[in-house]
């Protein structure tokens, strides 16, 4: 994986390298193995490599063969061999075995629309030396990051937030919005950041920029159509077939793979087809916090690389060594983000990366095939039809509803509906109803919760660590089969994602299969009755710089409930990451 940072003078004054190499700096965690740039009149491209794929000769920015096209890029192309095969019959010329050279072939031979041809997870900046055109793109799901702005006349982008601010000089007011969309879903989702003037790409999206002006668009979106039959044993079969072209297209590297196993159903699937693809199991990584639940993951998580006999690796960590390692985590974001699986997270990057330098991951599965709880409500909208359209979707509850939201933001406080981030879910459950109740939940999910809380923070720090971090699920193909399944054939009223159970049952253990749903759990209600506590009053009631954004005394006043209760432990987790985030780093 790696790090892309860029400049386009619109109107403003040319990038100089210095600048470019002060952003590049920003991005050596995601690109330690080499630094690029390459300017030319108005352009300036930085980049900084973690090197995967080709080892020798895929430095960058990169060049095409014609010298029309350079880019920097960011990312896996996991159909490249096929395209580039498919580009040497048409007559492109190759000087490296890298995907990056195949985008540059491919966009100069069939332009934008090359876009919708890429199998892969991507953020790249491409400039058209003959049509003076910068183009931005961003993969279809969300899965790497790529930030813009403009500043003093110039358009500056770049893998990172921190990045951008190392040069730009308009992008450090906080936005009242992104605060109030932060604490009523954990994370600020849609094109707008926790700055005002900085802008994400949006997944699937394309920004196209000449002549001073720029032009956004998208080269891919989701299908609403409704699923009309029943699944078949053969359907199941094709879903089966695409999972696992997808793993054995997600083990290509010229380095090491290994993979985060939990021991739920999602990481152990993929580690049975992995070994079914390539004949040997990946080196395994899981994390144990000590609690009854984490030792338990961890149990199931030995039982699956005993069954395939991977070489499985596992971590034990306290709480000592957490706190330690939260202030550097709350640092690196670029924006808050409430998700505290950050930490396992983290932990298992470090850890694996003194193994390997790739690693595949279960992330996208639960959106697909219907993994949460909350879709049960979806699942008899289905059933019951208009007698339950209120039921249709229900998004993960607010973290805080609007009258907590006000009690803790005061003057700052946004109403739900005024905000853009939410404007744009409703959006999402209206243009996806006619894929049916479970389906449009599963949509929406995967437009919002996806990429802006589970894809970022697994970018991140899995990046923290220099390594590569893979999907499987979140390949186009997978994809598009799972929404041709009916919401009934993934949800039922006491089985969730039974569609994968079913695919699943000859390859996994019988007691893993099923298991209730889990994860890489984190014991932060129990932590916050003790260590975590006093860090709360410490950062957040200590005269933090979020004074002027949060209400201490309402602050205090969740924190002595949860002593008591224990029960509030990711509103605490919430204004903690939030308030420490602002004195790091706003």
């Amino acid at each position: 994986m790696c790090g892309i940072a860029g400049i386009l003078a619109l109107s403003g004054s040319r990038p100089e390298a210095d600048e470019l190499s002060r952003m590049t700096d920003d991005l050596a965690h995601r690109g330690p193995d080499g630094e690029g740039q390459w300017i030319e009149g108005p352009i300036g491209l930085g980049h900084r490599r973690l090197s995967i794929i080709d080892l020798e000769t895929g430095h960058q920015p990169m060049q095409s063969t014609s010298g029309r096209s350079v880019i920097s890029y960011n990312g896996e192309i996991y159909n490249y061999r096929e395209l580039r095969e498919s580009l040497r019959e048409t007559g492109s010329v190759f000087a490296t075995g890298s995907d990056t050279e195949v985008i540059l072939a491919l966009y100069e031979t069939h332009g934008i629309a090359a876009l919708k041809k890429l199998s892969g997870m991507f953020a790249f900046a491409l400039w058209d030396r003959e049509e003076k055109r910068l183009v931005l793109a961003r993969d279809r799901f969300g899965i790497k990051p790529l930030y813009y702005t403009e500043s003093d006349g110039r358009l500056i982008f770049a893998s990172r937030i921190k990045a951008l601010r190392s040069v730009a000089s308009s992008v450090d007011g906080i936005s009242p919005a992104a605060v109030n969309a932060y604490f009523l879903r954990q994370y600020i989702g849609g094109e707008n950041t926790i700055f005002s003037g900085v802008k994400r790409v949006m997944p699937g999206q394309v920004i196209e920029v000449g002549d001073s002006r720029l032009k956004a668009s998208y080269f891919w979106t989701p299908s609403s159509e409704r699923p009309r039959r029943r699944s078949t044993t053969a359907d199941r079969a094709s879903l089966k077939d695409a999972l696992s072209a997808s793993v054995r297209r997600h083990l290509v590297s010229d380095v090491p793979v290994g993979l985060f196993l939990s021991g739920g159903i999602d990481s152990t699937l993929l580690l049975s087809l992995a070994c079914g693809v390539s004949g040997r199991a990946p080196d395994t990584f899981t994390v144990d916090f000590g609690t009854e639940s984490s030792s338990q993951d961890a149990g199931y998580a030995r039982l699956a690389a005993n069954q395939f006999g991977s070489q499985h690796h596992e971590i034990r960590v306290g709480i000592d060594e957490c706190l330690e390692t939260l202030p550097s985590i709350i640092a690196h974001f670029d924006q808050p983000l409430a998700d505290y699986a950050c930490l396992p997270t983290l932990v298992m990057s470090r850890f694996a990366r003194s193994h390997v330098k790739v690693v595949l991951g279960g992330e996208g599965a639960d959106e697909l095939f219907g993994g949460y709880k909350r879709y049960r409500r979806n699942l008899l909208a289905e059933t019951l039809g208009p007698l339950a359209l209120r039921l249709h979707h229900s998004p993960p509850a607010p973290l805080f509803k609007d009258l907590r939201r006000k009690e803790l933001l005061g003057d700052a406080f946004v109403a739900s509906n005024d905000l853009p981030s939410e404007r744009r879910i409703s959006d999402d459950v209206r243009r996806f109803a006619t894929s049916g109740p479970v389906n449009a939940a599963l949509h929406t999910d995967m437009r919002s919760w996806l990429p802006d809380n589970l894809l970022s923070k697994v970018d991140g720090m899995s990046m923290m660590a220099s390594l590569e971090a893979r999907v499987p699920y979140l390949d186009p193909e997978v994809v598009d089969l799972a929404f041709r399944f009916r919401g009934l054939d993934k949800v039922r009223p006491f089985r969730l994602k039974k569609l994968l159970r079913d695919v699943s049952v000859t390859e996994i253990p019988e007691e893993i299969l099923n298991r209730p749903k889990s994860g890489f759990t984190v014991p932060v209600n129990k932590w916050f009755q003790g260590q975590l506590g006093q860090q709360f009053r410490e950062i957040v009631l200590g005269g933090s710089a979020a004074r002027s954004w949060l209400n201490s005394d309402a602050a205090e006043k969740l924190l002595t409930s949860h002593q008591r209760t224990g029960r509030s432990g990711l509103e605490l987790w919430s204004i903690l990451v939030f308030a420490w985030w602002i004195e790091l780093n706003a």
